[in-house]
């Protein structure tokens, strides 16, 4: 519902903005109901889920990185890099 409204009103770059933002919390319920939205783009929702599939890599990071001090600088470049990678694969879909 809440993707259809967003798809009428802001478009494809609405769904993406929206995954960005809904990766950072959880990203298993906004997959399934954008893939119940028959008339999405298979580009759009590749595009989209990989973007909030980014968005929760990063958001992962930052938690650990705040909740566990002991081991920052061991794990923060591996969180970085993991939010990197995912930059060609989203622009490529």
């Amino acid at each position: 519902m809440l993707i259809g409204l967003v798809r009428q009103s802001a478009g494809a770059m609405g769904i993406l903005t929206l995954s960005a933002v809904v990766g950072v919390v959880d990203i298993d319920p906004f997959i399934l109901s954008m893939i119940q939205e028959a008339d999405l783009q298979p580009s759009l929702l590749v595009a989209a889920a990989l973007l909030s599939m980014m968005s929760n890599t990063l958001a992962k990071g930052a938690y650990y990185f705040a909740l566990v001090p002991g081991v920052r600088r061991e794990t923060a470049w591996r969180y970085i890099l993991w939010g990197l990678l995912h930059i060609p694969v989203v622009l490529t879909a």
